[in-house]
């Protein structure tokens, strides 16, 4: 995979960042792709990966890339909000809930996973609970 005129992995996650930043979806989408093959368990490429698929509205596949980030580290709370975004997104609240709640409970002091998890109590016309989770918010 590293031979003349192959691109390495580390190669493919540059390009990708490079892409993703000039708003080439495409051609990030495709280079993380390309990071994937050879390095599975690449927390950053799938965390990219969502990234881009929420912002260009392709919800079922940033959930499953952000599964796949905390699958790989499942201590990393803002993967778990990040999910959580996503079934937000998608219109899968009590999973949009449970994540957000896994991000609080590994980050407590986490303002955005908490202001998350108001508003989708919110949208779910919990009020008690998102007036809890809005005290709960600790400014920055």
């Amino acid at each position: 995979m590293f031979g003349f005129g192959k691109k390495s992995w580390v190669e493919w996650f540059k390009l990708g960042v490079s892409y993703e930043g000039a708003g080439n979806y495409d051609k990030a989408i495709d280079a993380f792709q390309q990071v994937l093959l050879v390095n599975p368990e690449h927390f950053a490429a799938w965390f990219n990966l969502g990234l881009i698929y929420v912002g260009t509205g392709q919800f079922v596949k940033a959930i499953d890339a952000y599964q796949q980030t905390v699958r790989i580290n499942p201590d990393d709370a803002a993967a778990w909000d990040s999910l959580g975004t996503a079934y937000g997104s998608a219109g899968q609240f009590p999973k949009a809930i449970a994540a957000f709640k896994e991000a609080v409970r590994i980050k407590p002091d986490d303002a955005q996973a908490w202001q998350n998890l108001a508003e989708t109590y919110s949208v779910m016309g919990d009020f008690i609970k998102a007036a809890e989770a809005n005290r709960r918010i600790v400014p920055r």
